[in-house]
């Protein structure tokens, strides 16, 4: 019996080591997987301002990145001075990590940014006298500057978007003074070094200018924007150009009214098909109006729809919500006192889902988040000066603050299709290393919804409990004062 005993007693302190050691074991794995790692911020949803002393601040474009924060491009500008090229990284609990300006010595500008394994490149452009060149940045992802560079020539280049190819390299997208007639679609291959590969002036007599471009599953390219070309009385004119991947022109399709119109964001759909955002006078509601439409890969136009009320309202940007809807930014005017800045979403057939604007006077970007939130940046003018303006809102578009639910009209709109004809300049730009260092930016944030705290009751008040040096409330004295005036009572140990 003994040994029977013995041997159940050794089992059990067998099983307690080995759970000892399990347990130890996996508190080590655990704590090796999540050492320096930093607890994810709690994302909130609201409107932000993003003050700089002394400037008036403006954003071009808001890129949602993976944080659950932005990226904001734009600049600042002093009452009549130059402009300085800014970059603002928030995260999404509201707060800045990063913030950096890049003054030229000209004007400048940022507009749109890419991902490298580096860092962001950013675009933009910058203007000294009488020329204007391309502004390419590489900010690490700390925000820590790499290198600066200029693209350019003695005309004048200027580019509003960017975007990756299949191949890692990135289109750059604008208009050059240098081509066959009074500015012409400009678009630059470059590698994600900054590196060119080659440019191209795209057009024909008058003004096309490009502010959107994706590349298709043929490795074509398909630029989006404006052109005034092949109209009788000088409109303007929805346009998209198609080339090869080297930069040939295979075709360009225009699409009007009797008005002017013109496309500023595209992008595309995982089943081919092309959406373009943009806005038009032809629009049937009133003054300016937003417009929604859809063409498949080969400019065949689908649909298309005006949105606006009887003021001014346009469409800047357009992004894919993660269950598939539209997300739109702009501005919807005179719908709400509140403000004009405007997020709308409509399903993949340019029905009205909802619509919302925010306190301030447009946004020019649109984001979306896998946690199904939106994201849209702009300005807002308030007592003289211009500010940022920067909001995170739920999927149904609605924040506990300073937001209206508004309900603009929707209209098909009839577009005229007619096929252009463009002819490609090849141009002979030159890389030039900017002897610039971004600086870094001090930016005063403020939550627009947050509770303000209750002021501290002033000392002395009825229910103050006073503060050090105060004098005590009226009829009580202070614990102090009572210890000093009492006579003195014995120790006990003294009686």
């Amino acid at each position: 019996m003994r040994h029977i005993f013995a041997q159940g007693k050794k089992r059990n302190l067998m099983r307690v080591l080995v759970m000892l050691i399990s347990l130890v074991f996996g508190f080590f794995s655990v704590y090796a997987q999540t050492k320096g790692r930093r607890p994810k911020p709690k994302r909130v949803n609201s409107q932000f301002t993003l003050r700089v002393d002394s400037y008036n601040a403006f954003i071009n474009r808001v890129i949602a990145t993976r944080d659950g924060g932005a990226l904001l491009l734009g600049y600042i500008q002093q009452e009549g001075g130059t402009q300085e090229a800014i970059a603002i990284k928030t995260l999404g609990n509201g707060r800045v990590l990063w913030a950096k300006k890049v003054a030229t010595g000209g004007n400048a500008q940022l507009w749109d940014a890419g991902l490298t394994r580096e860092g962001y490149l950013l675009c933009g452009f910058t203007e000294s006298g009488n020329n204007a060149d391309v502004l390419l940045v590489l900010l690490d992802f700390r925000g820590n500057p790499r290198w600066v560079k200029t693209i350019g020539s003695s005309a004048d280049e200027k580019v509003f978007k960017m975007f990756i190819t299949r191949t890692l390299d990135f289109i750059l997208l604008g208009m050059t003074s240098e081509g066959l007639g009074k500015g012409d679609v400009l678009a630059i291959q470059i590698t994600s070094k900054g590196e060119l590969k080659w440019a191209k002036a795209f057009g024909s007599t008058e003004l096309d200018i490009a502010y959107s471009g994706v590349q298709l599953p043929d490795r074509s390219f398909l630029f989006a924007g404006y052109t005034r070309s092949f109209t009788d009385n000088g409109n303007w004119d929805i346009m998209l150009l198609k080339t090869d991947q080297n930069g040939m022109i295979e075709w360009v399709q225009t699409y009007g009214t009797d008005k002017n119109e013109t496309a500023r964001s595209m992008l595309l759909t995982k089943d081919g098909e092309i959406i373009l955002a943009g806005f038009t006078l032809g629009g049937g509601h009133g003054f300016w109006d937003g417009f929604l439409a859809v063409t498949d890969l080969n400019g065949n136009l689908k649909w298309a729809k005006s949105i606006g009320t009887s003021g001014d309202d346009r469409l800047y940007d357009v992004a894919l919500a993660p269950s598939g809807e539209i997300a739109l930014a702009g501005q919807m005017s005179g719908l709400s006192p509140v403000g004009s800045a405007a997020l709308l979403l409509t399903d993949r057939q340019g029905n009205l889902q909802w619509a919302n604007v925010y306190a301030g006077n447009s946004f020019l970007g649109v984001g979306t988040y896998k946690d199904s939130a939106l994201t849209g940046a702009g300005d807002v003018y308030s007592t003289g000066s211009t500010y940022s303006l920067w909001a995170r809102v739920p999927y149904k578009g609605k924040l506990k603050c300073k937001n209206d639910s508004v309900m603009p009209s929707v209209k098909d709109l009839a577009l005229n299709s007619l096929m252009g004809l463009f002819e490609a300049t090849p141009l002979n730009l030159q890389e030039q290393p900017l002897a610039v260092q971004p600086e870094d930016l001090t930016i005063k944030i403020e939550d627009l919804c947050a509770e303000k705290p209750k002021p501290k009751p002033k000392p002395g008040a009825k229910g103050s409990k006073g503060t050090k040096g105060s004098p005590p409330a009226q009829g009580k004295q202070s614990a102090t004062q009572s210890s000093k005036n009492s006579p003195k009572k014995p120790h006990p140990a003294k009686k």
